[in-house]
């Protein structure tokens, strides 16, 4: 395990924090006043996920060794409850010793609950045709099959299905055609889960989207809406405050799309994070690659953070990381580099390294975990006075009554420090603890009965706690 002082190199100095909710564009202000309402601390550590999709990746042989040694110990450290991957094709003869659905109990003795999504394939790596129609033959026996898998695992185990992953890579299709296959397969699987008392209390979340296109109206066969976003908004030519613009643009032009397809349904995002891959320009077998895909390991540490709750902010349900682990040791390769561990050619313990965002994160949900599932929140009064032209803040609310102001800077997050000077005012005097959720789940500095502080807010996520005191 990296030691968390090697992840200190790339700190800024910055040291205190807060800021704004509306994640719309600021102007340059020397203050502005607050009365908010909070959101809950539960529910934002509720609503991360984490991609573990399939169970064996490239050369992990045994899915019961990768999920001991290296997936259950990953989630209970982070504490993430819940795991997005991919459906069996079918439920085999003898599951209790069938390496896929070991691997399943390993993980929900971990404490996690599953979202199990549908592929058109029938095990990792064997595509089985995007150009086939899936309501025509071929692939509806998948359904009595999610059935039965379901019924194994429990009902109580299973977040949700979620529909067709990432079907739109079918672009050597017609758009009308993949769309009307994709509808109507999204249909069938929706009225057999729903028609069948066993099954009929499990959430279906659509099809993934990914980008702009709105891909017809699912809003009466499904649950929730679904997106996969991958915003990267790291570029070392691009200026910084256009590049976040256009980091915001994406994501709402994403949204249209997203409500035209889903309505006013809940939404998740099932697919969300930063690959660590060096630049290269050779094609591989699916992506182009350029800079702002790749996004350095320190600068992903910084993102994390803000991303997750920027996509909170916006009202999204759930929100899975891609991915727990790297795909591969290709660093050229976009697809092998999302991992928050590094690529392991085993399964033993201790084979696989955290990266410095696996840490960002851990401390992130430390920070603001919360084991009272109470989510009533109340409102603080606040002032921050500064150079606020890209402060960010959402405020959250634990369940004692403790509010965490988590504060930050909207700018392309680079390596180099970076910070700006920001008062907080109270109304009323407080008890404050600051984190610097980056590097530590510990407050690094605290003040006691106080209304104004000043603080050095970088382009990361840090915390204040505020614990207003009794009159």
């Amino acid at each position: 395990m990296i030691n968390q002082n090697t992840i200190k190199r790339f700190l800024a100095t910055a040291i205190f924090l807060s800021i704004p909710i509306a994640m719309a564009d600021a102007q340059v202000q020397t203050e502005q006043k607050y009365s908010e309402k909070a959101l809950s601390a539960y529910n934002f550590t509720d609503a991360i996920g984490i991609n573990a999709q399939p169970f064996r990746v490239l050369n992990h042989k045994h899915d019961l060794d990768f999920c001991t040694n290296i997936l259950a110990p990953a989630l209970r450290d982070l504490g993430i409850a819940h795991l997005r991957t991919n459906a069996p094709w079918s439920l085999p003869k003898d599951p209790a010793n069938n390496p896929d659905f070991v691997a399943f109990n390993c993980a929900l003795s971990a404490g996690a609950r599953l979202l199990l999504t549908i592929t058109l394939q029938k095990d990792p790596g064997l595509q089985i045709g995007y150009s086939e129609n899936p309501a025509a033959g071929g692939h509806t026996e998948l359904i009595p099959d999610l059935k039965n898998i379901i019924t194994y695992l429990g009902v109580k185990n299973i977040d949700a299905i979620e529909g067709v992953n990432e079907y739109y890579h079918a672009n050597y299709l017609p758009i009308d055609e993949w769309q009307s296959n994709l509808l109507t397969y999204s249909g069938l699987v929706y009225h057999a889960l729903k028609s069948d008392p066993g099954t009929e209390s499990v959430k279906i979340i659509g099809p993934s989207l990914n980008g702009e296109i709105s891909t017809g109206p699912y809003s009466g066969i499904v649950d929730e809406g679904n997106m996969h976003f991958y915003d990267m908004p790291y570029d070392p030519s691009q200026n910084e405050v256009q590049a976040i613009q256009n980091e915001y643009k994406n994501l709402e032009k994403t949204v249209t799309a997203q409500s035209l397809t889903y309505g006013d349904k809940h939404k998740e995002i099932t697919e969300t994070g930063f690959s660590n891959c060096t630049i290269s320009t050779e094609k591989h077998s699916r992506n182009y690659y350029s800079s702002q895909q790749c996004v350095p390991e320190d600068v992903a540490a910084k993102n994390i953070g803000r991303q997750l709750l920027r996509y909170f902010v916006q009202g999204y349900s759930r929100i899975y990381i891609y991915q727990l682990i790297d795909h591969g040791p290709d660093i050229t390769n976009r697809e092998d580099n999302f991992g928050l561990l590094t690529f392991s050619e085993d399964d033993t313990k201790g084979s696989t390294m955290p990266k410095p965002v696996y840490y960002a994160l851990r401390n992130l949900m430390h920070i603001l975990k919360d084991t009272d599932t109470d989510t009533k929140t109340g409102s603080l009064d606040f002032s921050l006075s500064g150079d606020l032209g890209n402060i960010k803040h959402v405020l959250l609310e634990k369940s004692d009554g403790s509010f965490y102001l988590a504060i930050w800077q909207a700018l392309d997050s680079s390596p180099s420090p970076n910070a700006v000077a920001v008062q907080l005012t109270l109304t009323n005097p407080s008890n404050i603890q600051i984190y610097a959720s980056l590097t530590s789940e510990n407050p690094i500095s605290s003040a006691s009965n106080v209304k104004t502080i000043g603080l050095s807010v970088p382009d990361y996520v840090m915390i204040i706690k505020i614990v207003p005191i009794t009159q």
